[in-house]
């Protein structure tokens, strides 16, 4: 699939916006997360497992970096999927560079 082609692809999905106390977004350093589940939509549930397994790179963190999620990313979002049959979109902080 060639992504560089598709501009938007989740402007139908109703998301849910999570509060940054989510332990996602503190690992992130996220300025905005947004979720939607399993049983709130079906059919873009499987269409984004199937995006994110084919496209996403990997993501390590932990005190070693011993833990992983795989992430997309397109268009200033992140996408990935966590435990139970969630999908997370984050939209990252923009980090500014220190004047001094």
């Amino acid at each position: 699939m060639d992504l560089k082609k598709i501009v938007e692809f989740d402007k139908h999905i109703k998301w849910t916006i999570d509060h940054k106390s989510n332990p996602y977004a503190m690992v992130l350093d996220v300025e905005n997360i947004w979720y939607f589940s399993e049983k709130d939509n079906p059919k873009d549930y499987n269409f984004f497992k199937l995006l994110i397994q084919d496209n996403a790179k990997p993501f390590k963190w932990g005190l070693s970096k011993q833990k992983t999620i795989m992430i997309f990313e397109h268009g200033g979002f992140n996408y990935f999927m966590a435990p139970p049959d969630i999908v997370y979109k984050v939209q990252l902080k923009i980090k500014k560079k220190k004047k001094r």
